[in-house]
């Protein structure tokens, strides 16, 4: 509470009053406080605040020209007018509110930390360096003051420690029936909240408080914890008992690795520790601290369940088959591929469908996603009270449900707030200043708000004829790297780490869903999952493409236009009976290869290793890095389309496009003297500007030109030629 207090925009009157109903001194507390600053940004600075992209430009190590436009701001991507991130007054009245409406010390520090955390994220601290929001600041202040406090080693008074759910995409994609595609957003969503169940056994079990959580994304988490006895049994014995919980709930296809490293800080606030990283170099700072205990945590996933396999062998290898494989009785589970009973619980297709038989967990999940649709307030308790979508993840004693009306519980959560008002709202309603930003909570749906199919989606507009999906995965490209690797050390911190690792998941998890709730994708494009560093999509294949191209250029502008940090994506096209999870793997396969892109640099030499920032589709991966060969393959699309809407270049010009690029391919040799003879007979401008550019690498018709080798010019051709020919048919 003492680390919390510290903070400019709470005046003297809110904080004495604070203080006395608490009975708290705060002189008791300064010096431990005073310590915790100063490890905060490890060393003194008269601060100041710089924009998104400075931020991510500095802690990444960027180095070069770069855009200074202004970015696009959290304040921008959430609301219209409010800048919900700026407005102190608010945040002080607030705040003498909640100390009216709480009556013990650790509820008012809770809820004044969330208050913190969306009043003050966009402020500026006055430490060093000056990237860190003033919230990240006294957050982190916080966590190392607890830990001082709290501590039973001097030499390392801190753990930091990692926990990592393995198997994410399996769970959560691997369905076994087509029609079982609604279970996926609760399936999605439910990991969320297993996440937030172990952090918040893990704090409340080691006396801790949301401060101490350095990072928690995409099924992974970072904690500052003390060390003392305490902390490590708890760690220990959590880790333990999810090893037979997982396995109990899910046999092999998921499980968490863990793991820490005690550490404290030298005379010139070096890192110290006696852990080496993997490799058996020392632990020099920051950054080698995270990528150890990230190591140290991933290894474990080569030695899974080894304390349950021995005990849960007869389980595991032979099972109940008589009445495990009962036709009469049991039924194969749609989404697990386990047995499951034929009972009406346990059906969640519709009334004049087939039965879809899954696990009571599994259709638990499932009305969690069609929840997520009909709410945005998320009720956390220690407490069952019964709710038909009601969730317990792994047996921890947090139960989670949807509701629009307040109920009993412990918690409430407002899911995406959308600005300053909404916020409000939420707090006067409830009483509650927590908040969660989660990507994909709005699903495509019809005038009577039922979610539609993937068959319904892929429908295309006016008198197209092509039902297709497009399934989409994104991430940002060596995000690890920039942790542990990029980011200099004299701004390496963990405040520094915290809000890098916030202000991507605010973009991931926040921001995208107003892309996606705008006209153009809000009936076309669903978002499987999206945050930390990465999302999944899927929805009508020209939707879902033009929703990529909209998310890498909102990203590139909210870094500030330079391309230090990027982002690389894989997109396929299927039909929509297609099965969902094998169709998400193609496009993780995709989106590998476009990690693996290098770009053409001058003279046509590729560079040496790659240089990821590309999108592939249709078996090509194309350079975004600056629009300019996928803006080439969009507008050359366009052109398409309209030459072969005024008879300029006919549908068999495109098929034979996609021939001689197969001879081609097949390293034959007469597609040459062919194509040359089939574009000379076409006699039109269109014609020579494909024939100049499939044999020169120079592509140049009405103001669209570039300059590629042949090679890469004919990829580039072929696949606008590709994406013309779905359009028109």
């Amino acid at each position: 509470m003492a680390a919390l207090l510290h903070d400019n925009h709470l005046n003297t009157e809110t904080i004495q009053q604070i203080t006395s109903k608490f009975n708290i001194q705060l002189v008791d507390y300064e010096n431990i406080v005073r310590q915790a600053d100063q490890l905060v940004f490890l060393k003194d600075s008269d601060g100041g605040f710089d924009s998104v992209q400075n931020i991510l430009q500095k802690l990444a190590g960027g180095e070069g020209n770069f855009d200074t436009r202004h970015p696009l701001t959290i304040e921008k991507s959430f609301s219209n007018d409010v800048n919900i991130f700026s407005l102190p007054d608010c945040y002080q009245e607030k705040a003498i509110k909640l100390l009216e409406q709480t009556s013990t010390a650790n509820e008012f520090a809770s809820k004044l930390f969330h208050l913190q955390r969306f009043y003050l994220s966009n402020i500026a601290s006055n430490g060093n360096p000056a990237t860190v929001s003033l919230f990240e600041h006294i957050k982190s202040r916080a966590a190392f003051a607890q830990c001082l406090f709290t501590s039973e080693n001097q030499e390392h008074p801190f753990v930091i420690a990692c926990c990592d759910l393995s198997g994410i995409q399996e769970f959560v994609f691997d369905i076994h029936n087509s029609k079982a595609y609604k279970s996926i957003k609760g399936r999605s969503f439910y990991l969320q909240l297993v996440v937030e169940s172990l952090i918040s056994s893990i704090l409340e079990k080691t006396g801790m408080s949301p401060a101490n959580v350095i990072y928690s994304s995409g099924g992974k988490f970072y904690l500052l914890l003390p060390n003392n006895q305490l902390t490590i049994s708890t760690l220990e014995d959590i880790e333990n008992a999810l090893q037979f919980t997982l396995f109990q709930e899910f046999q092999l296809g998921l499980y968490v690795c863990m793991d820490w490293i005690e550490f404290g800080f030298g005379e010139y606030l070096e890192i110290l520790t006696n852990e080496r990283k993997i490799s058996g170099e020392a632990i020099s700072g920051h950054g080698d601290l995270w990528a150890a205990v990230s190591e140290k945590a991933a290894q474990k996933k080569t030695k899974k369940f080894k304390n349950v396999l021995p005990a849960q062998f007869d389980d595991l290898f032979t099972g109940n088959f008589s009445e495990d494989f009962n036709g009469e009785k049991m039924a194969v589970c749609a989404v697990s591929g386990l047995p499951v009973p034929k009972i009406k619980e346990n059906n969640i297709s519709d009334l004049d469908d087939d039965p879809i038989y899954v696990h009571e967990l599994i259709r638990r999940q499932t009305e969690l996603g069609k929840a997520l649709q009909r709410n945005d307030i998320l009720l956390k308790s220690q407490q069952a009270i019964g709710a038909k979508d009601e969730i317990n993840p792994l047996g921890l004693g947090y139960y989670f449900s949807l509701i629009n009306a307040p109920s009993q519980g412990q918690q409430y959560i407002l899911l995406n707030p959308l600005n300053e008002n909404d916020y409000d709202a939420f707090f006067q309603k409830y009483n509650s200043t927590a908040f969660l930003f989660y990507g994909g909570n709005w699903q495509a749906d019809n005038d009577e708000h039922e979610i539609l199919t993937l068959e319904q989606i892929a429908q295309p507009e006016n008198d197209r004829k092509m039902t297709k999906i497009g399934v989409l995965k994104m991430d940002i490209d060596g995000l690890g790297d920039i942790f542990t690797n990029r980011m200099k050390e004299e701004y390496a911190s963990f405040a520094a780490m915290s809000d890098l690792s916030a202000r991507l998941d605010w973009f991931f998890s926040g921001y995208l869903n107003s892309i996606r709730n705008e006209p153009a994708f809000k009936k076309t494009v669903n978002i499987l999952y999206s945050g930390g560093d990465d999302l999944c999509a899927v929805g009508r294949w020209d939707a879902v493409l033009n929703f990529a191209s909209r998310v890498r250029s909102d990203f590139r502008e909210y870094i500030g236009g330079r391309e230090g940090i990027s982002i690389s994506a894989g997109f396929e096209i299927f039909g929509p009976k297609f099965p969902i999870s094998k169709a998400i793997h193609l496009a993780q396969d995709a989106l590998d290869e476009a990690k693996l892109f290098k770009e053409e640099r001058a003279g046509g030499l590729r560079a040496k290793e790659p240089t990821k920032n590309a999108i592939h589709l249709l078996g090509v991966s194309v350079d975004w890095k600056a629009k300019e060969e996928w803006q080439f393959v969009q507008d050359l699309t366009e052109h398409f389309v309209d030459w072969v809407k005024n008879d300029l270049v006919s549908n068999g010009t495109v098929y034979k496009l996609h021939t001689f690029k197969a001879s081609s391919d097949r390293k034959e040799q007469d597609w040459r003297w062919q194509s040359a003879y089939y574009f000379a007979r076409m006699k039109s401008k269109p014609g020579d500007a494909i024939k100049n550019a499939i044999y020169t690498g120079s592509f140049d018709l009405d103001q669209l030109k570039l300059t590629r080798t042949p090679d890469v010019m004919f990829d580039l051709v072929v696949l606008a030629a590709k994406l013309s020919d779905y359009q028109t048919r």
